[in-house]
């Protein structure tokens, strides 16, 4: 199962059937990719005894059998799901990882990690690199260790915020019933702060404590408010308090209102689940609710707090309508409740902020506009003004852009589908498949065909076709010959149509795809060649060991003024803590490092060694070429690894470059062959 998959079953269990076709265009996805989907989601639901989801000649789906009980079986179907039957998308990966790393308490080394969330351990590697720099933006560090591993260094308040914006920023309880129970990413999530066993009775507990103190938080608030329970009963029963963290104002929550309150529910919680709560915990439980909106209350006093409070229900309402997730993105949340608080200001203050676009926009987003008017209700009776036009379509650009950039990641994400055709056995066809799945990040096989049978598929021209047959010019648009054997240049030919075939489907979908696709050609500019100089070249060079080649890259990176000579030791420092993963190909290793750890700009030089040395990889060993690399964006050096295993994949490429004998040479020739095979 997927996120897909998951809203489809969802969509069903809401409206008891759907259209095909609805389905196809509001995900961006063919109906041939729907009925697939529906295909692997039945094989899931009749392992688990439940009925399946047919598709009837008219194009609609429903459950072949709804029996009394259906919804209780399917959402215990769905808590079954973990990270080796449900499929991450990478922002979920990335949410996921960062709730898991802030809930640690010693080391986790990216092997475990790995293991853990059924992931290459090089992809777990990329996400914590990337990890750093959104801890670090939130007053957190990702500490890493050579032969430790993985930690977060924090205050406990820092770890505790950022737990408690992944929950509520990616749940939406509205669309998926209590505690996510209907979705999958938000069951994983919550699993990681172990909610299954104390969801329900801080509920419970919760609610009564309303009841018994006659004071009611809105839904959204009574939401928040069991989040930060949640997070608060785990921290404690791992030892992390906020103990140490006391601050002098906290000695004044004894006489706030809502201090009974906070010291009932802890208490029984403290009970309930055999826990010893700090009084401390009890004195910023205070804050946190007085940080809450009511729908009664036993105080007359209007905190200041009730228009964050207030902003916060706003957007929740309007990402629940919308099913949008932010994933790591606090900062775009953080800015558009800043741009809601001047909004608010401004009203109050009579004046109105025009929007010169306010007619494009109602009229491109009509469906964002009037959810987005709608959802504003709340914050309209509690200011006794109505919201502007012209500021309601400010808020609906931020959200029609949140909008595009899901669709944009739908696109990313989406798989060209393939049909193979092959004139060999049975035996044939399983191999290439096998090989095939090395490509399943870009490719999806919907189908085997015999070259006879090609003719009568009317929907051909929309997928790629391998053959191992040959065709006339001009019969099958998009058709890549291929050996039987699927050797490893058929790998990189296949790899590379199916990423332009995306790259295509994806462009002209909409505005900010359109911007997307430009930077990404603006950035594979940088191709090896082009991040190459001579003087950045050396030629059949002395080293014992790894290390010294790694350095000896390194040194040509720092002594072009390309990196700080803080960067050298990174690079080996960097292949001490995560391993050999930066040996990309046969022969050939890419050391970098981060781009604070001394990149001053974007460049590469190349080191061949007079005798290989092994970095410890078992697939790739021994190492003659060392290209080293200093990174400003990850994206921007795409091209240059492409191009790179692209070339040394190539025998006569690669004899080519092992033949010249000077760095301007060596050069000029990688340039010529980027340009032949690279196109």
């Amino acid at each position: 199962m997927d996120k897909r998959s998951n809203q489809i079953l969802n969509q069903l269990l809401a409206g008891g059937r759907l259209q095909l076709a609805e389905i196809s265009e509001k995900y961006q996805i063919s109906e041939r990719i729907v009925r697939k989907k529906i295909r692997e989601l039945n094989d899931e639901l009749n392992e688990s005894g439940l009925p399946s989801v047919s598709i009837n000649g008219e194009g609609i789906l429903r459950f072949e059998v709804r029996e009394e009980g259906l919804l209780e079986q399917i959402q215990t179907f769905i808590m079954n799901n973990d990270f080796y039957t449900y499929h991450l998308s990478k922002n979920e990966r990335k949410t996921i990882l960062a709730m898991l790393l802030l809930n640690q308490e010693k080391y986790v080394t990216a092997a475990w990690i790995s293991e853990y969330i059924s992931t290459s351990r090089n992809t777990v590697i990329s996400d914590l690199n990337d990890l750093k720099d959104w801890f670090l933006k939130h007053n957190m560090k990702l500490v890493s260790q050579v032969q430790k591993g993985y930690i977060v260094e924090a205050s406990e308040g820092d770890i505790r915020s950022g737990m408690l914006k992944l929950l509520e920023l990616n749940l939406d309880e509205e669309k998926y019933g209590a505690m996510g129970a209907f979705h999958v990413f938000g069951h994983l999530l919550l699993k990681e702060i172990q909610y299954q066993g104390r969801y329900e009775t801080i509920q419970k507990v919760l609610r009564e404590e309303e009841l018994r103190h006659d004071c009611f938080l809105s839904d959204f608030s009574f939401s928040v408010a069991v989040y930060e329970l949640l997070i608060l009963a785990e921290r404690v029963k791992k030892g992390k308090t906020l103990e140490q963290e006391r601050q002098p104002d906290w000695e004044n929550a004894s006489l706030s209102s809502k201090y009974p309150l906070s010291r009932a529910v802890l208490d029984r919680l403290a009970e309930e689940f055999s826990l010893d709560i700090p009084a401390a915990e009890a004195e910023n439980f205070v804050f946190c609710l007085r940080r809450k909106s009511y729908l009664k209350s036993g105080t007359n006093n209007v905190d200041q707090l009730v228009i964050p409070v207030l902003i916060g229900e706003v957007i929740y309402r309007i990402i629940s309508r919308f099913r949008i997730n932010f994933y790591l993105d606090f900062a775009l949340y953080d800015l558009l409740v800043d741009h809601m608080k001047s909004s608010v200001y401004r009203m109050s203050s009579g004046e109105v902020l025009e929007n010169p676009f306010r007619g494009e926009i109602e009229k491109g987003y009509p469906e964002v506009f009037c959810t987005v008017e709608e959802c504003l209700k709340p914050l309209e009776d509690y200011l006794g003004v109505k919201v502007p036009r012209d500021e309601v379509s400010f808020l609906v650009m931020y959200f029609a852009s949140m909008l595009e950039r899901d669709k944009l990641e739908r696109m990313r994400e989406r798989k060209v589908p393939a049909v193979l055709v092959c004139a060999m056995g049975r035996g044939t066809v399983q191999l290439m498949l096998a090989k095939l799945k090395q490509l399943e990040d870009v490719l999806e096989i919907t189908d085997v065909r015999s070259s006879h049978e090609l003719k009568d598929m009317g929907n051909i021209n929309d997928q790629l076709v391998i053959s191992t047959v040959a065709f006339p010019d001009g019969e099958i648009k998009n058709i890549l010959m291929v050996s039987p054997l699927l050797e490893q240049e058929d790998i990189y030919r296949i790899r590379r149509k199916a990423t332009k075939l995306r790259e295509n489907w994806s462009g002209g979908q909409t505005a900010e795809t359109g911007k997307f696709l430009k930077k990404q050609k603006k950035a594979e500019r940088n191709s090896l060649g082009a991040m190459l100089s001579a003087d950045r070249i050396a030629l059949k060079q002395e080293a014992q060991s790894w290390e010294e080649g790694v350095r000896a890259a390194g040194r040509l990176l720092y002594e072009s003024g390309a990196v700080t000579y803080e960067y050298i030791e990174a690079m080996v420092e960097n292949i001490k803590v995560n391993g050999s993963y930066v040996v990309i190909y046969s022969g050939i290793a890419a050391p970098h490092a981060e781009q604070e750890k001394g990149a001053v700009r974007e460049a590469a030089s190349l080191v061949s060694l007079k005798k290989p040395v092994v970095f410890g990889n078992s697939e790739n060993d021994p190492v003659s070429y060392i290209i080293g690399l200093s990174i400003l964006n990850s994206n921007s050096i795409n091209c240059a690894i492409y191009n790179l295993v692209r070339l040394f994949s190539q025998e006569e490429a690669k004899s080519r470059i092992e033949a010249q004998q000077s760095p301007e040479e060596l050069l000029e020739t990688i340039r010529r062959l980027e340009n032949e095979y690279c196109g």
